[in-house]
């Protein structure tokens, strides 16, 4: 019992350690990942790797095959576009579920969030942990009184999924600063204000997908793409 609960626990941090390497961009997007050269990077035998795998593999990250066995996921226009949609339909239907069964509890936690989030530095073209840990809790913090958690549970693997391509595109040109994005929702949480809240999110989410676009799509295309995209 206590070797498979070491095991277990094995695991889980490795892979909180391929996540964030993954998430991050450390593998080059569609390469194939070699079962022995992960042990020896992370330091773990063949059993914690493998099931770090699947469950990366579950969040969508990792893509597996029987020909090809374990790679890191591919991005692709037409990925971003369905995690995006996906995305708007889910966090939406959270965040209006928090509003109606969320109280004072629940505003003063995103207004707390937004606070810690407000008061990290942030660097255009950084990855900075801190931020990015308290922009995750902020996210996550207006759909947490929805009362639906395999809905929070898919928006936060479709965060997951997110950040691969918003880290990919940290270098592209952003509006500065993009702190405002989550202050107009914040306001809207506190003044009890649902379609302003949604409305702001969904412009957040967009605006950050047309940046990834813009980074997988030639000049030309992506202006065409931008015409062509329905209002969401």
């Amino acid at each position: 019992m206590k070797t498979a609960l070491s095991t277990e626990t094995l695991a889980t941090a490795t892979y909180l350690k391929l996540r964030t390497d993954v998430i991050a961009g450390t593998f080059p997007f569609g390469a194939k990942l070699k079962i022995l050269e992960l042990c020896e990077r992370y330091e773990v035998s063949t059993a914690p790797m493998r099931e770090a795998l699947n469950r990366a593999a579950k969040d969508g990250i990792v893509s597996q095959s029987e020909q090809r066995g374990f790679s890191v996921a591919p991005l692709s226009v037409e990925d971003l576009d369905d995690l995006l949609q996906t995305r708007l339909l889910l966090n939406e239907i959270g965040l209006r579920r928090s509003f109606e069964f969320g109280g004072a509890a629940w505003e003063e936690q995103v207004l707390v969030s937004w606070h810690r989030l407000s008061r990290i530095s942030y660097t255009p073209g950084a990855i900075d942990p801190a931020w990015e840990s308290a922009h995750r809790v902020f996210h996550r913090s207006l759909i947490s009184a929805c009362k639906a958690p395999r809905i929070i549970t898919y928006c936060d693997q479709l965060f997951d999924s997110a950040d691969r391509y918003r880290f990919m595109a940290r270098t592209a040109p952003a509006k500065e600063p993009r702190f405002d994005d989550h202050k107009s929702i914040t306001d809207a949480v506190i003044a009890r204000q649902p379609d302003e809240a949604v409305a702001h999110l969904k412009r957040h989410f967009q605006e950050t997908a047309d940046r990834c676009r813009a980074r997988l799509l030639p000049q030309d295309e992506t202006q065409s793409a931008a015409s062509e995209r329905p209002d969401c």
